[in-house]
């Protein structure tokens, strides 16, 4: 068993702990996909993106860096729900904390984001 099934194994158990261990372990095998596509281009091949999507990209960053400094919690139900894609109820079980506490967690951050990302 891969260390990413035995920690949903532990959150659908109920451990509370586990969440907190299954966001590392996500975004590292996300940047190490990313890694292998960009080594697998053509040298000198540059991915074309729009203009604003890195400026986006970095402000997202910066606001959820600067969530997380506010509310912890908070800013890991962020990156649950829009990076690991799960639903509020999921990734309420991850944090440990009910689906209710997690709707009204939800509700706050995204407010707060959009008030930083768009002031």
């Amino acid at each position: 068993m891969n260390e990413v099934t035995r920690i949903l194994s532990a959150i659908e158990q109920g451990d509370p702990s586990a969440g907190a261990q299954l966001l590392p372990l996500v975004y590292d095998e996300l940047r190490k996909l990313a890694a292998q596509k960009l080594a697998q281009e053509k040298p000198g091949r540059r991915c074309r993106r729009p203009p604003w999507f890195t400026k986006d990209m970095l402000a997202l960053d910066d606001a959820l860096t600067k969530l997380a400094n506010t509310d912890r919690q908070a800013a890991e139900l962020v990156k649950l729900r829009y990076f690991v894609g799960f639903t509020v109820p999921e990734a309420a079980a991850a944090l440990g904390i009910s689906p209710r506490s997690a709707d009204f967690l939800w509700a706050y951050a995204r407010t707060w984001l959009q008030k930083e990302l768009h002031p």
